[in-house]
């Protein structure tokens, strides 16, 4: 059986591991986008048979990875002309890249990265973006607000006993004299 797997240690100002690359610039942490080396850059091609949102979603999500990743304004512009070249290469025109970047840039308020790269709104963008949760934590917390919701519901079931007919509470500990209930 051969081995597929190849661990390498290294000391240094670069660190590379899973999906996560850094780097010591002079004291400052520095974290691009990593891509694999044998990866190529491939998308789904423009011209393949698929849903209209699919292609927008794509151009979305790279630049949205992009800017949770990119620890400033520089490497997320290098990421944000990669993703652009990878796009040509897979047969998206340029009008409809231009529209989709600016689209993203649009939505998340952020224009001036874009045209001119400026540190604070990329700043607010990446602290906005990185805490974004993602679709699998926005599930969960779906399924816990529709199970809180189910209890509360059923708090409510159980509690109806303690009104009386003119929707006046009444305290469970009372002797309810007087109440609707005693009668």
């Amino acid at each position: 059986m051969r081995n597929i797997y190849k661990i390498t240690y290294s000391i240094g100002f670069k660190n590379e591991f899973l999906d996560v690359h850094t780097e010591n610039v002079n004291g400052t942490l520095i974290t691009p986008v990593f891509h694999k080396p044998a990866a190529e850059p491939y998308v789904l091609p423009f011209g393949s048979d698929h849903p209209r949102h699919i292609y927008i979603n794509i151009v979305y999500e790279a630049l949205l990875r992009a800017a949770r990743l990119s620890s400033n304004v520089q490497t997320f512009d290098k990421e944000r002309l990669r993703i652009e070249m990878i796009l040509l290469l897979n047969g998206y025109p340029p009008k409809f890249i231009r529209q989709h970047f600016h689209r993203f840039f649009r939505l998340n308020q952020a224009m001036e990265v874009l045209t001119l790269l400026n540190v604070r709104q990329y700043e607010k963008l990446h602290e906005k973006l990185l805490y974004l949760p993602t679709r699998r934590e926005k599930k969960v917390l779906l399924h816990q607000r529709a199970a809180l919701t189910t209890i509360a519901d059923d708090d409510d079931d159980n509690n109806k006993h303690l009104y009386n007919s003119d929707d006046q509470a009444i305290s469970p500990e009372s002797d309810f004299e007087g109440s609707v209930l005693a009668q």
